[in-house]
């Protein structure tokens, strides 16, 4: 009795979709499929507060070395994707390309823990438009892979916008 019942639950789980990946309704989604490549601008990193006396060097060179970090694993991992045919790091705008702008806007250490925020946007690259944006705070008691949980929220948000309902 029990077994036929989860396998019924089971079963309407799946087809009523709770199971399925959720979709970005359309009505706030612009569909990304129409692109076939992306640029990602180099975070900016020149206007983070650094706080909480941070423990490696001054702050300074932390936060611009995460910087560098954050859009070199977006770009891995949006190239492991394998949706866009061109991905690339301060690249040139062409037709049908999406920009990826972003800025640390704080780093701080507080309670065995580093937390980095971030904010940005992403643009059609050639007209300007924005398509959407994001921000993000993220927390580890590693500091170097931060970097790689900021990009793969952008990257799971951007190939979330790849279709839409």
């Amino acid at each position: 009795m029990k077994k036929t019942f989860l396998i019924l639950l089971i079963s309407g789980m799946f087809a009523s979709g709770c199971a399925s990946k959720p979709k970005i309704p359309r009505t706030d989604c612009r569909t990304f499929s129409e692109y076939s490549a992306i640029v990602i601008k180099p975070f900016n990193a020149g206007r983070a507060i650094v706080s909480n006396a941070i423990d490696v060097g001054d702050g300074t060179s932390t936060q611009y070395g995460i910087s560098d970090s954050i859009s070199e694993k977006l770009k891995g991992r949006l190239d492991d994707n394998k949706k866009f045919d061109k991905v690339q790091i301060s690249g040139s705008c062409t037709d049908h390309t999406l920009i990826i702008e972003g800025n640390i806007t704080g780093l701080s250490y507080h309670k065995g823990k580093f937390h980095v925020f971030v904010n940005g946007n992403v643009s059609d690259c050639k007209t300007g438009e924005s398509l959407y944006k994001f921000e993000l705070e993220e927390t580890d008691s590693k500091l170097m892979s931060i970097p790689n949980q900021i990009a793969r929220e952008i990257s799971n948000r951007t190939m979330d916008r790849l279709f839409c309902i």
